[in-house]
This record gives structure tokens, C-alpha cells and sequence, in this order.
């Protein structure tokens, strides 16, 4: 078995971004007196909260526990038992995802959700030819990988 460990800068960066929103709407929830239930882990995590003499509440940020967060931004890891190399297993995971994103599109743009058919042979073929595009899609996007990478 392989583990592949990858980091991307993009993803970093997003994660970065969606991070840094919630621990200020985090403090603002808690400053506010109305902190949220759903939330009480992430504020114990992030915040060290004490109330104040005039019955305020005071928030000081656990700036260890965010920049260890914030050092795992943009990294993630594949595991294969038959690929051994990173590229591969990098670039089999991205079709993978492009398959995903078709079924996706086939239950919903295709209307394979709610499938009106009379019949099995009718559920069938049309299963049958959903498959095929999947398979020319997935053949399509190989060969431009192939050709312009």
C-alpha cells in the first residue's frame, strides 16, 4: 500500500479564506450573548471565553490551535495498494471525479432521477446509453490529457 501526499496552493488559499470567516463569526456569536448549540465545540477549540465585571463576555483566540489549523491548509492524501506512483494516482483520482460529476449530471439534467419508463427493457437501454456517454466522456478526457499534457 502507497500513501501519496499531495499540497495545492489554490486549495490553501480557499481553505485560508473559509477559515478566517468563522472564528470572527464565532466571536461575534459569543461577545454577542447568543452563542449557538451547533457550535459549542468550535468555540471551546478556538476560544478561551471569561466573563467580564460587568457581566460581559471576553474572548481571547487560542492562536496555537489556529496556526496548527491553519499549517494543514492546503494539503491532502491519496492511499492506492496498486499505484506507486503520486502522478498517476494524482491524475486517476481527477477522472474519477469527472465520472462523479457525470452521474451527478445524469440524475439531474439527464432526468434519471425519476426515470418514466413502461417497461424493464425500456430502463435498459437507457441505463445502457447513459453508460456509453460516460465511457466517451471518460475516453475524451484521457486523450486531452494525453495531448496536452
Amino acid at each position: 500500500m502507497s500513501l501519496h501526499l499531495y499540497c495545492n496552493n489554490e486549495l490553501a488559499s480557499a481553505e485560508a479564506n473559509k477559515f478566517h470567516e468563522r472564528p470572527q463569526m464565532y466571536k461575534r456569536e459569543l461577545e454577542s450573548g447568543k452563542p449557538q448549540k451547533d457550535y459549542e465545540k468550535e468555540y471551546a477549540r478556538y476560544f478561551e471565553v471569561s466573563e467580564t465585571s460587568a457581566r460581559s463576555i471576553k474572548t481571547a483566540g487560542k492562536q496555537d490551535v489556529i496556526a496548527e489549523t491553519e499549517g494543514n491548509f492546503g494539503y491532502f492524501a491519496l492511499i492506492s495498494d496498486d499505484i506507486y506512483d503520486a502522478a498517476a494516482a494524482l491524475n486517476i483520482y481527477r477522472r474519477k471525479g469527472l465520472v462523479e460529476k457525470e452521474l451527478e449530471d445524469i440524475k439531474n439534467r439527464l432526468n434519471m432521477r425519476r426515470l418514466r419508463i413502461s417497461d424493464e427493457a425500456s430502463l435498459d437501454g437507457k441505463l445502457f446509453v447513459q453508460f456509453i456517454a460516460l465511457i466517451f466522456l471518460s475516453y475524451i478526457k484521457k486523450r486531452m490529457d494525453e495531448k496536452f499534457v
